[in-house]
């Protein structure tokens, strides 16, 4: 691999990794406020989110393909465990939302059944 491609490599694990980072943000925030919302705002920042973790799918797509080409060489980039770190916490948080909302709609249920 040479240094432009080492380059254009950590540039796009720079963004992907902003972008998760920040949907991992935004799904916190979602879960420690939930219980707060209106069902439509609810909605609407569930549906946000889902319109951006469907975005950074093709962005995964990429970065699988962009791995494949780089090989073993990019097994200890930094910018790769980076990645990793924020696409856990994205995950964790999105993981978070779901449960939260399986909480209220459980919480729903038990209401209209009494």
């Amino acid at each position: 691999m040479n240094n432009a491609s080492i380059i254009d490599v950590n540039d796009f694990l720079e963004r992907i990794t902003e972008r998760y980072t920040l949907i991992g943000h935004k799904a916190a925030s979602l879960a420690s406020e939930i219980h707060l919302l209106q069902p439509d705002i609810i909605e609407h920042r569930c549906q946000k989110l889902n319109e951006e973790r469907l975005e950074l799918s093709t962005l995964d797509d990429e970065l699988i393909e962009i791995l494949k080409l780089a090989g073993k060489d990019i097994v200890h980039n930094d910018h790769l465990n980076h990645y990793r770190k924020a696409f856990s916490s994205a995950v964790q948080s999105v993981n978070s939302v779901h449960s939260q909302l399986l909480i209220i709609k459980q919480s729903l249920q038990d209401v209209t059944r009494h």
